[in-house]
């Protein structure tokens, strides 16, 4: 038996089968008094799965459907691996056998970083609670970046001026939802911002669109509020819609055939995936497809990459060219092309012993020092 005189001036004790156990837990709790980042051993003693579950149902901030995938990728991926682990024992090895576990069962890479971050976060509330010192942190292997699989880029669904066209064309999106189709591809706004539009938000005869919800009524992505600026046609096409579908009693530009609130899996599922298949688009694409679209078709239309970070509505320059700067490499072969011009009019200039003064005129250089 292990004893020892913890900070609080109780005293603590702990059994063991082995004395090396023991004298090893001594030396930790005796180490973790010195440096004062000692925790109660018994405090840690919680089964991971009984304080995970506590810790979802006391966090009142969570929306819904946050809260619904926390829980499942919880009891289907994390506790049946281990839950019955005390937080006190968690070691770097058993996240890293996590992540070999889920990896083993074929789990997409993505779903295996959820599970992961869920996890590390869990482990952070229990820091916090003083249940344990410090989050596990596993170490990948030499040659390694991370003990993670690496999750694969999206690949993006860009259709062109005629597709959108066939698309917003189609039933069962047209007639009810070929303004939310026109609207996502030519002012670039996420499905939950299109969702959430409300009639005062906007300013048709400006072109105008403000942009300052998503569903739920959160703010939108990463605080990307701001006005989008849309072609008249698609201005038009707002107008339309309005006359045809008038906003019900909250406001919403787009709502369901009853008037409600536009559901995702409803929409999707009822709405988009039977147009889509009937408009002939192959790959089919996905709602925030028309996100990209929109981006594309400006880039195509000769936007500068500032402008694509105001059309999204992006903080940061380098998220844009993070996410669409694949689709700028005519830019360097535009780029290339002018210099190019630019050396051969000069160098053309130069062997022909003609140049140009500031004021256009031309000028001979003839020889002989101090003679023009």
């Amino acid at each position: 038996m292990a004893r020892y005189i913890a900070p609080d001036r109780r005293e603590r004790s702990r059994s063991f089968a082995r004395k090396i156990d023991a004298e090893r837990f001594l030396s930790e709790q005796e180490a973790g008094m010195a440096r004062g980042t000692w925790r109660d051993p018994a405090a840690g003693r919680v089964a991971l799965a009984d304080f995970s579950h506590r810790v979802l149902d006391e966090s009142p901030g969570l929306a819904p459907s946050t809260r619904r995938r926390y829980r499942s990728l919880l009891e289907v991926h994390i506790i049946p691996v281990l839950g019955d682990v005390a937080l006190a024992d968690v070691r770097p090895e058993h996240l890293r056998g996590l992540v070999r576990h889920l990896a083993d069962q074929g789990l997409a890479p993505k779903t295996i970083r959820h599970a992961y971050t869920l996890l590390v976060g869990l482990l952070g509330v229990a820091v916090e609670e003083g249940r344990i010192a410090a989050v596990p942190k596993p170490r990948p292997k030499p040659g390694q970046r991370s003990i993670l699989p690496p999750v694969p880029k999206p690949r993006h669904r860009y259709l062109d001026h005629a597709e959108v066209a066939r698309l917003a064309a189609t039933p069962p999106i047209a007639p009810r939802y070929t303004a939310l189709v026109y609207l996502g591809a030519y002012g670039a706004l996420r499905w939950g911002e299109l969702a959430a539009l409300r009639v005062e938000h906007l300013r048709l005869l400006e072109r105008r669109v403000e942009v300052v919800e998503t569903t739920g009524g959160r703010e939108p992505k990463w605080g990307s509020s701001g006005t989008v600026t849309v072609p008249a046609f698609v201005a038009e096409q707002l107008g339309r819609h309005l006359a045809a579908f008038p906003p019900g009693p909250e406001g919403l530009v787009f709502t369901s055939p009853e008037g409600r609130p536009l559901s995702y899996p409803n929409f999707y599922r009822r709405v988009w995936r039977p147009a889509v298949r009937a408009a002939g688009l192959e790959p089919p694409p996905t709602p925030h497809d028309l996100r990209h679209t929109a981006v594309a078709l400006a880039i195509s239309a000769g936007a500068h990459p500032k402008q694509i970070q105001e059309l999204c509505r992006h903080r940061s320059f380098n998220t844009t060219m993070t996410i669409y700067g694949g689709l700028f490499p005519s830019l360097a072969e535009e780029l290339a092309e002018r210099l190019d011009d630019g050396a051969r009019r000069a160098a053309s200039v130069a062997g022909s012993g003609t140049r140009r003064d500031q004021d256009g005129t031309s000028v001979v250089r003839l020889e002989g020092r101090g003679r023009h």
